[in-house]
């Protein structure tokens, strides 16, 4: 058994000793941070131009759309073409739409339209996560996937709570702009980062007309294991009825509570400080 397969301390030191894991880890770790950072600035910034809770719910609703309706189809595309251009391509576009918002921003033309357009566009990007840079991190984790996927499950909560805070000092301190400036220059390291990754050789496959067939022989799969229908039902529970409250905060935190960007941003932080307690405690109580 090599140290990365090994369970423990060991295995994760082991992991992020490789250049290569270790860069794709940190584009994992530095686009979460970005992602609840902004989610939260948007959500403040949405009521303070409208007053209007109904929109702040909208701004997570337009970042999870993109999830439900793209994301089978991004899972076999990631299949057909190469990922890490895949990868490439999307943190290019991205980071395009953040320098964009930071020049409206500085010239304050900022409206809920644009709040709504970048939000679907930051879903549209969100999406390739998992088919593409956690399937790119399983390429590279050389068969410790065990170990490679608990480490970045935990370093995404840890990013639910650092992303959220740090979206709260840099609304208050630096304005809208400065969060799209700090946006913009992230997803270049991220780019950066990307392209001097070396991966393992894998062929390439084209694209064939095998696409529709490949995406209902997924569903159907998912339908015919029990396990994963469990599974699937606890996620369809938690997003409706648990995830929502947090599109809240902003609303409870400037309007009932009085609190500046700052404290909201706090309080928001506390929901990924939870989950991060809660991966750690899986992490350490849960049998294989």
């Amino acid at each position: 058994m090599s140290e990365a397969n090994k369970p423990g301390r060991g295995a994760v030191l082991t992991l992020l000793s490789r250049p290569d894991y270790f860069r794709m880890w940190l584009i994992g770790g530095l686009t979460g941070i970005v992602r609840w950072l902004q989610l939260l600035v948007l959500g403040i910034y949405t009521f303070e131009i409208t007053g209007s809770p109904l929109l702040v719910s909208l701004v997570p609703v337009c970042w999870m759309l993109p999830l439900a309706l793209c994301g089978p189809f991004i899972g076999v595309l990631a299949d057909r073409i190469n990922r890490k251009v895949l990868l490439c391509v999307a943190m290019t576009l991205i980071m395009t739409v953040s320098i964009g918002m930071a020049i409206l921003a500085s010239v304050d033309t900022i409206t809920f339209g644009h709040i709504a357009v970048v939000s679907l566009l930051s879903g549209i990007f969100w999406t390739t996560d998992m088919p593409v840079r956690r399937r790119l991190m399983g390429d590279l984790s050389e068969g410790a996937l065990s170990t490679a996927m608990s480490l970045d499950s935990a370093t995404g909560n840890a990013t639910r709570m650092f992303g959220p805070l740090m979206g709260g000092v840099m609304l208050q301190s630096f304005s809208l702009s400065g969060v799209f400036v700090l946006s913009g220059l992230v997803y270049a390291v991220c780019l950066v980062l990307a392209l001097v990754t070396r991966l393992p050789h894998r062929q390439t496959p084209t694209v064939s007309s095998a696409f529709v067939r490949d995406l209902v022989a997924g569903l159907r799969f998912v339908r015919g294991d029990k396990r994963l229908r469990r599974i699937f039902a606890v996620t369809i529970v938690f997003n409706i009825w648990g995830f929502p409250f947090t599109s809240m905060v902003p609303v409870f935190g400037k309007d009932r509570l009085g609190l500046d960007p700052f404290y909201v941003g706090l309080l928001s932080s506390m929901e990924g400080f939870g989950a991060f307690i809660g991966a750690l405690m899986v992490a350490v109580f849960a049998t294989p």
